[in-house]
């Protein structure tokens, strides 16, 4: 199993190469499937992404606490595009959800993101 601090390394390196992409295509990166989630903080219940380990999920939480990643809602599409998605129904509104509900992002890099780290 990954380290917290090797998921980060693996997540840093593949934005390093683009500056957005979706959690499928990060997904395939990893490497590896779990049994956790991860969701808006105000609500558990608005899904962003699933069937990650725990510590990918840590090493993602924490980059985006250190605002070296940010989200950006997007079209279901670009999941499709890239071969994954959830089934689950997706998020239409800011409504308090009682059960689980997809809400689709991009990943981009965020204000400090490693920019010694970015290839031209």
């Amino acid at each position: 199993m990954k380290t917290i601090e090797e998921y980060k390394e693996i997540m840093i390196r593949v934005m390093a190469s683009v500056p957005d992409l979706t959690f499928a295509e990060l997904h395939n990166h990893l490497g590896d499937q779990g049994e956790y989630r991860i969701s808006l903080p105000k609500n558990e219940n608005v899904v962003i992404w699933s069937d990650l380990t725990e510590n990918a999920c840590r090493a993602f939480d924490q980059l985006m606490a250190e605002n070296v990643f940010s989200l950006d809602p997007t079209n279901v599409m670009n999941y499709l595009a890239d071969g994954r998605s959830l089934s689950l129904p997706l998020v239409q509104s800011k409504a308090d959800y009682k059960t689980p509900h997809w809400l689709p992002v991009m990943i981009k890099r965020g204000k400090n993101f490693p920019q010694d780290k970015v290839k031209a």
